[in-house]
Parts: C-alpha cells; structure tokens; sequence
C-alpha cells in the first residue's frame, strides 16, 4: 500500500501576507491604500530593520499633508526570540516614535472636530481594522508610544479638548500591570 507524499512546498511571501492580512480581516486592496507592502530579507537589511527576516513594512504618514514620514515599521511572519520574548515588530534605529494614522481618513477634518470621538489603540493593524469599520482610530507602536507628558508631535496638533476618548489596548490590560499603568498615563496626559 503506498502512503502520499506530504507536500514540502513552503509558502511564498505573497501568499504569507494575503494570509497575515485576510486572518484580520483585510485585503491586498486595503493594504496597497495603505502602502503596506511585504519585504524579504535583503530589503528589510536594506531598510536598516534588525533582525534582517522577511516582515510586513507599515509605512507612517503625516496626518495634516499625506506625506509619509520617515517612521516605518516591519512585522515578521516568523518573529526572532529576543530576549526570552519574541520580537514581532522592529523598526529602523534613530527613526523615532509617532501615532499611526490610516491614511484613508480625513484627519485634517477630525484634529479640529471635537465632536469626532477617537479611538486609541495598541497597533497599527487594530486600528486600519476598526478604521475600516467605521470606528476613527490612531494606532500606536506600543502602549507607550505617545510621546510621554508632551505627547507626539501629531498628537500634540489634536484638538482634544471636549472630545471623547476610547484607550482601547489590547485585552492583557486586565492582567498587565504595564499596559494598565500606560492607559492610565494617556487618560491622563489627554485630560
């Protein structure tokens, strides 16, 4: 009796980020509207990204002129173990810390509508998702990625003042001291 042969074939890189994306619920469309797009190893070497492994590469854009920034970050498919944790973002050193803002949305128009309520949460792909869903979400790198007492210099351009505010991080809030403690900071840095 022969048994069939499992197939080795891995997947290519295209087919790991339809796959990445689709498990979120996303498109290919909604990441070119983006300008998220898939790298491999020599080009995450060439963006200066640490460790050098194929990665999704999230581009950060000036909310006020649509102008991409120099901030960008890379998303393994396979995350290195980095110090007992594993490392499932990076971006290149010196690059700096700033809010993700969909560029898809009319920012201009909600940094002066108090009246719009935002949504803040831990994540650039939480925030296209709940973007997408109608929900007008900022996403940060991390849980502290807002700046500290003064905020980002975008953040700083928001016209908080009235406006509601939802910190949505991610559900380990509950059990995460830190990730409490940096909510707590940004309610308070807004107020």
């Amino acid at each position: 009796m022969a048994t069939k042969k499992k197939s080795t074939t891995e997947p290519t890189l295209d087919e790991l980020f339809d796959a990445d994306l689709a498990e979120r619920g996303l498109t290919r469309q909604d990441a070119t509207d983006r300008g998220i797009t898939v790298a491999d190893a020599n080009v995450v070497r060439q963006m200066r990204i640490h460790p050098a492994k194929p990665a999704i590469v999230i581009p950060y854009f000036d909310a006020l002129s649509d102008r991409r920034l120099e901030i960008f970050r890379g998303r393994y498919f396979d995350p290195p173990l980095t110090k007992g944790k594993l490392q499932r973002y990076s971006q290149p050193p010196g690059t700096g810390t700033e809010a993700y803002f969909d560029p898809t949305r009319d920012w201009p128009k909600i940094f002066k509508d108090h009246k719009i309520d935002i949504y803040i949460t831990e994540g650039e792909f939480k925030a296209i998702v709940m973007n997408k869903h109608g929900l007008v979400t900022i996403g940060l790198g991390g849980v502290d990625s807002y700046g500290g007492e003064t905020l980002t210099p975008l953040l700083q351009k928001i016209k908080w003042k009235g406006r509601n505010v939802f910190i949505v991080y991610d559900s380990d809030a509950a059990t995460n001291e830190n990730v409490r403690r940096a909510a707590e900071k940004l309610a308070e840095v807004l107020s």
